[in-house]
């Protein structure tokens, strides 16, 4: 039996968890009920309640995306050959490379980023980026100004509306090449918070004139492009006061 993968009641891995909160939380996977491979699925480890389908029973509430949490026996949980921040047992589990520098998921950093590698080739290291909340991967986070970044989308990771007048706001880049998009922001609960499809808007952290709480949303944006195809882009917004 399956479920439409876009309603927020969707599971699609029977672990437990809505899909919808899955791709809110940034690194578990909502079509694998285990997603770092520790033998315990992500609802056990995000709830502490066990599934008496599955073998191991949690001792308590874990990281659903560290194979090293509960049980970090494996010494490599304490070995970050490549300097990303990620230990080489978290990246082969997730199927990152332990010897790449900008082979890694943010989701999952659990070190201090020693590479000094700047996957991006923005200027600003991956270390940089990540304490500074913008995305190594992307070369028009956290500056948007370049020609490269005018035909894209782009999605920031998150933003801080706490009134300094620096990052108050979320706003989407959307390039030439789009003749049209829909961008859906949806809370925790699957509760759709946001559908816009204004190239302008801009969202300062709060639904119905009130502030939401700080956390993680997950976003969905669909779009046409010029030449007539589609994209489907889904992932996750940090709201930090």
């Amino acid at each position: 039996m399956t479920c439409d993968t876009n309603s927020p009641m969707c599971d699609s891995d029977l672990d437990g968890i809505f899909n919808l909160d899955e791709i809110a939380n940034g690194c578990t996977d909502p079509f694998n009920a285990d997603s770092d491979g520790d033998g315990l699925t992500d609802g056990e480890e995000i709830t502490g309640a066990d599934d008496p389908l599955t073998p191991l029973v949690p001792a308590g509430v874990s990281d659903p995306c560290n194979s090293c949490d509960p049980d970090d026996s494996d010494p490599s949980c304490y070995i970050d050959t490549d300097g990303d921040g990620v230990s080489d047992a978290n990246e082969n589990a997730n199927g990152t490379s332990p010897t790449d520098p900008c082979s890694y998921s943010i989701a999952i950093i659990t070190m201090p980023i020693t590479s000094g590698a700047d996957c991006d080739g923005d200027g600003l290291t991956d270390a940089i980026e990540v304490s500074g909340m913008s995305d190594p991967f992307n070369p028009c986070d956290p500056d948007s100004s370049g020609v490269e970044c005018a035909y894209g989308i782009h999605i920031p990771t998150g933003f801080t509306p706490n009134g300094d007048n620096n990052n108050d706001v979320f706003s989407v880049v959307i390039g030439q090449d789009v003749t049209s998009f829909v961008l859906h922001i949806y809370d925790r609960w699957g509760n759709e918070i946001i559908k816009t499809d204004d190239k302008l808007m801009q969202w300062d952290g709060t639904h119905n004139s009130e502030e939401c709480n700080s956390g993680v949303y997950a976003y969905l944006l669909e779009a046409v492009m010029n030449d007539g195809s589609g994209q489907l882009l889904s992932g996750n917004i940090t709201l930090f006061r």
